[in-house]
């Protein structure tokens, strides 16, 4: 042993400042030097140390019925115990739900009270010593609506109120909701109701609520209240331990209104029962009685004719009029304690509609009669329900004739079938209502077609899109919405209605199409839309017949993406075919696995560059530049005598020359002299031949032909004035200015 720390004594080992690394186990030898006899013996020591706070106990914030739990941590030899008391000293756990583990330290309280909030201390504690600390628990108490009262105002008060009253620990906010709306109430007045102000404050808790102190208090006030304000309430308190809800019922009294009536007339025929209905709306609810000519059913009319269920706040009356006298006007009257009203039902007496004004006859084919009818001006006080046909053939009396009715159809047209070609038939029309059918109106006898081709048929869904007997697309202007851009670039399936056969049984339809050229005009894309042009076909006719009866569609397949088709239905029979229909579409822009570019897909849509634009604009740029040449090349010519115009026409004034000289030559000199010029003047001159000689370089001609050339132009200029002897001089011949040499 070394150092100051350690003493051996007679009798043992003293260690001075003992620490925890001193601990272990030490031996202890004695000697018998006389004997030489040899003892030793192992002693362990074990160094205890006082408790020493790891983690100190912290404040500790819990709900009311809910867990708290406490944590506390020493170090020590031996391994301190732990002790939880309260801020009188009382042991924790003998609270009901508290539990605590001793070895560590951690208290646990499952179920928390108000009365439990104070101060609570941590005792850690062993052999060698004993250490404490303190801490606080604070009990959150949940927020409780203590008070919320329903409220009765009535219609048109200049104030109404309703209080909330909400507890708890902390002081609680408070927010209003109307039930009828998500938006909640704010402090103060409403933006988007000024009648309505919401007021919160504290005020002191009665005494016989336990434990608390104050409560929160928020007044909602109405001024001016309205019908519009009865409903539901939800007051709404929270606070950190969680929130609370209760609601509250604001009625609003008002006097009786018949808003919800929904009868002010009645019709009744044939003694039939008719039953006349009124809805009262009021709070509290309405007494409902029923009058006619002043004197009220059942108390001062006695007639089991008339029979009354309900007082309110609905009530019907049940009426049989067995004669004229029970049609008129009944009168409900409705009252509570804030006022009453009154409400009139008239009671008519239906009859059947007068005679139709007209019949159109839309459209006749060799089997079936389109008509459309003009509608009665008295239709009895009801609705019509139908109408009718009577036909018959010429020579059929009207006993023996057919008889057709309809419902009222909404589209107005009515479609008369099975009828025999060429066969007179004699109509005669009603209209009807639930009262029965008018008089009969004799229409026009109508002499049926022979049989002959089948009707063009519709296409299902789609308005046509040419005319009946239109051969073929054109260049025609058609508007956008014509055309029926395709979800799919490579599928379509066309559907039809069945048309009129006209008196023979269709067999077929026949599905034409083929590819278009479709020219938009601008940017079809925004609007207002362009006018596209369809162009003529591009590609290949596929035909195909569509056995009838079976299938009213079919599936196009293998189309082209982004490509315009004209499809052409026609409808047959052993006549012939129909009227073709025709419909434009454009299929969509295609993908990976579509169908290659077939060469023809239509360059004029969406994003692509017109074909026949683009040639367009470089024959426009090829003429343009041509006229710019012409310009230059005149301008050269006319100022600076270059260009090729220039040398174009001095080309031809040389070959016009030539060809005049060589004419000269042959009638004034056919033996190729050399030409004489005379001025006519001169006559007592005698004749002196000229030699003219001219630049070969500048005129290419030879000397005979230059004499030649100046006889020619012997009558297209002025003669010269005579020439003196020896003299030389420069003629100008023409427009041109050359130089003659006359050597006389």
């Amino acid at each position: 042993f070394t150092g100051n720390r350690y003493v051996i004594e007679s009798d043992g080992l003293l260690i001075k400042d003992i620490s925890r690394e001193d601990a272990g186990t030490y031996t202890c030898r004695a000697k018998v030097f006389e004997t030489g006899s040899l003892e030793e013996r192992d002693i362990k020591l074990e160094v205890q140390v006082k408790p020493k706070w790891v983690t100190r106990p912290g404040p500790v914030k819990g709900i009311e019925n809910e867990k708290a739990e406490f944590h506390c941590k020493a170090s020590g030899t031996p391994r301190p115990t732990y002790t939880w008391v309260d801020w009188e000293g009382r042991d924790a756990t003998n609270k009901d739900g508290w539990t605590l583990k001793k070895d560590t330290g951690h208290l646990i309280a499952y179920q928390l009270h108000r009365r439990d909030a104070g101060e609570y201390r941590c005792i850690a504690e062993n052999s060698a010593g004993r250490i404490e600390s303190s801490n606080f628990l604070n009990v959150i108490i949940k927020p409780k609506v203590q008070e919320l009262y329903n409220k009765t105002f009535i219609d048109s008060d200049p104030e109404g109120k309703i209080v909330c009253k909400a507890s708890g620990d902390p002081m609680p906010d408070i927010f209003w909701r109307k039930w009828s709306s998500n938006e909640p109430f704010i402090p103060g007045g409403q933006p988007n109701d000024d009648r309505i102000l919401v007021h919160n404050f504290i005020e002191r808790a009665p005494d016989y609520t336990e434990g608390e102190q104050k409560w929160r208090v928020s007044e909602l006030s109405i001024s001016n209240v309205a019908r519009k304000d009865d409903g539901l309430y939800e007051c709404q308190a929270r606070n950190e331990g969680g929130q609370y809800f209760r609601s509250g019922h604001i009625q609003v009294e008002f006097s009786p209104t018949f808003e919800e009536q929904p009868m002010d007339k009645q019709w009744s025929w044939d003694q039939n029962p008719i039953n006349l209905t009124c809805i009262a709306t009021a709070i509290p609810n309405a007494t409902i009685s029923w009058w006619i000519r002043d004197r009220e059913i059942d108390r001062e009319i006695i007639d089991r004719n008339y029979r009354v269920f309900g007082k309110g706040p609905r009530s019907d009356l049940i009426v049989t009029p067995l004669t004229r006298q029970y049609y008129g006007r009944y009168t409900c009257k409705a009252f509570n304690n804030h006022g009453q009203a009154s409400h009139e039902i008239s009671l008519k007496e239906a009859e059947e509609p007068s005679m139709i004004q007209q019949v159109i006859h839309d459209k006749v084919t060799a089997t079936t009669v389109q008509f459309r009818f003009v509608a009665p001006v008295n239709t009895g006080g009801l609705p019509l329900d139908s109408y009718a046909v009577e036909y018959k053939e010429k020579s059929l009396e009207w006993k023996n004739a057919d008889r057709r009715v309809w419902p009222i159809s909404p589209s107005g047209s009515y479609i008369l079938e099975n009828l025999h070609p060429t066969t007179t038939y004699h109509f005669r029309f009603a209209s009807k209502n639930l009262v029965g059918f008018s008089e009969w109106m004799n229409g026009m006898p109508i002499i049926m077609p022979q049989r002959g081709p089948p009707e063009s048929p519709i296409i299902m869904g789609m308005h046509l899109l040419l005319s009946e007997g239109y051969n073929g697309p054109s260049e025609t202007d058609v508007s956008p919405n014509t055309i029926y851009n395709l979800t799919s670039p490579n599928f379509f399936e066309i559907g039809w209605y069945i048309p009129e056969d006209n008196g023979e049984p269709l067999d077929y339809f026949e599905v034409s199409y083929y590819p278009i050229r479709v020219t938009y005009h601008g940017d079809h894309s925004k609007k207002p839309y362009s006018m596209p042009t369809i162009g003529p076909r591009i590609g290949d006719l596929y035909r195909t017949e569509v056995p009838h009866p079976g299938n009213v569609r079919y599936e196009l397949k293998d189309l082209y993406p982004n490509t315009h088709y004209t499809i052409e239905l026609r409808a047959h029979n052993s006549f012939g075919f129909s009227p073709s229909s025709f419909i434009i579409i454009k299929t969509a822009k295609g993908t990976n696995d579509s169908l290659p570019d077939p060469g023809f897909y239509d360059r004029t849509g969406d994003d692509e560059f017109p074909v026949r634009s683009f040639i367009l604009i470089i024959i426009a740029f090829l003429l343009l530049g041509f006229v710019c040449f012409i310009l230059v090349d005149f301008a050269l010519c006319k100022t600076r005598k270059k260009g090729f115009m220039f040398k174009l026409s001095r080309r031809l004034k040389k070959s016009r020359k030539y060809e005049g000289i060589s004419s000269e030559r042959k009638q004034l000199n056919p033996n190729r002299s050399s030409a004489h010029l005379t001025h006519p003047s001169s006559t007592t001159t005698p004749n002196r031949p000229m030699q003219r000689t001219e630049s070969r370089a500048q005129n290419g001609l030879s000397e005979q032909e230059t004499s030649s050339s100046s006889e020619w132009n012997k009558s297209r200029v002025r003669p010269p004035p005579p020439i003196p002897p020896r003299a030389n001089k420069t003629i100008t011949v023409g427009r041109s200015k050359r130089g003659i040499e006359s050597i006389l």
